[in-house]
């Protein structure tokens, strides 16, 4: 499942890693077109994403898997598979955070954003110390070209830059952030079935 940016081209790497015998669809946010923005909840974008899944794939087991707040998406969705009967067989969550529990404004805002910051720096080192130097120059010169792509797509935005793909980038971002803030994930026991 896509993650706040709304694409999933982030699963490039890992879709190839998983070979050719192992399919890997990926569903991208509703807006991405710049005809429709995001203003859904996570629990009704589940839906849709289930209503597509279930049109290609009729039966489960179903592998799903979302980064960052497609995780949360990915959560919901293998929850309202599981309502209606169907097997779940994987959900892999990659960098998830948890859902909000209070609305977070002002200096505790300040506060998370500081301390999420410090997790990914400290996940990317933990990976950098892991690859050879040769990995860890590839690792870097594709962090610093997302960087730079996103500093980019914000410069656009700030500056009245009509830039169409940052503007639509921009709507499906703040959406998808509002949706994460609202969404409450609660798990569903077999006996609610």
């Amino acid at each position: 499942m896509h993650p706040v940016g709304g694409n999933v081209l982030c699963y490039h790497d890992l879709a190839r890693g998983l070979g050719e015998d192992q399919p890997v669809y990926g569903l991208q946010s509703p807006g991405l077109d710049g005809e429709q923005g995001f203003d859904f909840r996570i629990e009704e974008l589940a839906q849709q994403h289930v209503r597509e899944i279930r049109q290609f794939q009729p039966d489960g087991p179903y592998y799903l898997g979302g980064a960052s707040m497609g995780g949360l998406v990915a959560f919901e969705i293998a929850q309202q598979l599981v309502a209606q009967g169907a097997e779940v067989g994987l959900l892999a969550l990659f960098d998830t955070p948890g859902p909000p529990s209070v609305p977070v404004s002002g200096r505790r805002y300040l506060r998370k954003s500081l301390q999420r910051t410090m997790e990914v720096l400290d996940n990317h080192i933990g990976n950098l110390v892991r690859l050879t130097p040769s990995e860890a120059a590839v690792y870097l010169l594709r962090k610093l070209r997302w960087l730079r792509f996103r500093a980019l797509e914000k410069a656009s935005g700030l500056f009245g830059g009509s830039s169409v793909i940052s503007g639509t980038l921009t709507k499906i971002e703040a959406g998808a952030r509002a949706a994460r803030e609202q969404y409450v994930a609660r798990m569903i026991r077999r006996d609610e079935m």
